[in-house]
């Protein structure tokens, strides 16, 4: 853990050595904030359990080669790849992810990624926080998530914040019926044209403050599924939504304990 953290004036790094009984590698490379080429192809990574900001803050990193990376014991990712905003591209086809419990903010800030391919590689069946996972990934224009499984994820606050390219999300699918916070869930995502969630199940939702606002671009949504019971805050949810044509709420009468002041 936190083995070169913080090594700011880093600029390369040769990295040759036996990691085959290393099991935490959490914060390993965080803040190696001048770091711009990192090879970690020899590494053997099959005990490890955590990469918990593994590349954190790597915010100079313009290639990263890890290849044949093997990730089936690991449990949290969280902010794994968190502000490596210079990284164009990730080459995930080796992830094993059907451990993984925690993707909490795991591809945030990465502003330079213009696309993903983590469709049908990705396993989030155990997944139970998804917060802030592709929060300010500010250069996709598409992401196709459809099919990930989400039927234990509690919190998706600021999962699509300041996507502010993206331009249409397909979450018809999801099944959403153990999330309490949908905080700012594709707030700023200016560009949002298409967004498709007509089977949300928020039976147990709390709070959907700020989850639309700033979708400058969207023409319609259907939020007919919508079960506001439990929900205590829903403050400036579709606030700035300035081409919203028609919204149907019917369904959002008989919850006296709502604030949705803006």
């Amino acid at each position: 853990e936190s083995m070169f953290s913080a090594c700011s004036s880093l600029v390369s790094l040769d990295l040759k050595f036996n990691t085959k009984n290393v099991n935490n590698m959490a914060k390993m490379f965080s803040n190696c904030i001048k770091l711009e080429y990192l090879d970690i192809s020899s590494f053997s990574t099959e005990k490890v359990v955590t990469m918990e900001e593994m590349f954190n803050s790597c915010n100079a990193l313009k290639q990263l080669k890890f290849e044949s990376l093997d990730t089936s014991q690991v449990t949290t990712m969280s902010l794994m790849f968190s502000y490596c905003s210079e990284l164009t591209s990730l080459d995930l086809t080796s992830f094993n992810t059907n451990q993984v419990t925690n993707m909490y903010g795991l591809f945030s800030g990465c502003k330079k990624l213009e696309n993903l391919d983590i469709s049908s590689r990705f396993d989030t069946s155990k997944v139970t926080n998804m917060a802030n996972m592709f929060y300010d990934c500010s250069s996709f224009v598409t992401l196709d998530i459809a099919n990930f499984q989400t039927s234990k994820v509690n919190r998706m606050d600021s999962l699509f914040e300041k996507c502010t390219k993206l331009e249409r999300l397909d979450l018809t699918k999801w099944e959403t019926s153990e999330v309490t916070t949908f905080n700012s869930m594709f707030s700023w995502c200016s560009s949002l044209k298409s967004l498709k969630l007509s089977n949300f199940d928020t039976n147990k939702a709390e709070s959907m403050y700020n989850m639309f606002s700033d979708c400058q671009s969207l023409e319609s949504v259907d939020v007919s599924s919508f079960n506001i019971n439990k929900v205590s805050s829903m403050q400036g949810m579709f606030q700035n939504c300035v081409s919203l044509t028609s919204l149907d709420l019917t369904n959002f009468r008989g919850n006296d304990n709502v604030n949705s002041k803006s």
